[in-house]
């Protein structure tokens, strides 16, 4: 279980992250990892303004970091050999994103 990490790397980063727990997992493992989730379409509620501003200071602190859609986090997984991903739980925006070896 990787948490509130993924965010502080670049793509380049996160896939080599991803592969190398890909080959570290059984055939039917999974990664877990608990970061944001930000959605694909900028929000003009409070928890948007906030998101938007906390992916400001990623960038800020963290070159090349930033959070990640839902659709970035397919595409990484699809990219390091995982068969699909599931988010079975969210809250304000914080994510259990599940990484799955195979179906």
């Amino acid at each position: 279980m990787k948490q509130w990490f993924i965010h502080h790397f670049d793509d380049e980063r996160c896939l080599k992250i991803l592969k190398n727990c890909y080959e570290a997992i059984p055939v039917n493992g999974k990664v877990i990892v608990v970061d944001m989730l930000v959605p694909d379409a900028p929000e003009t509620s409070l928890v948007g303004k906030s998101l938007f501003q906390y992916e400001l200071l990623m960038m800020y602190v963290n070159t090349g970091g930033k959070e990640k859609t839902r659709r970035e986090f397919e595409s990484l997984a699809k990219e390091t050999g995982f068969s699909h991903i599931q988010v079975p739980c969210s809250a304000y925006n914080i994510s259990v994103v599940e990484f799955y070896k195979s179906f």
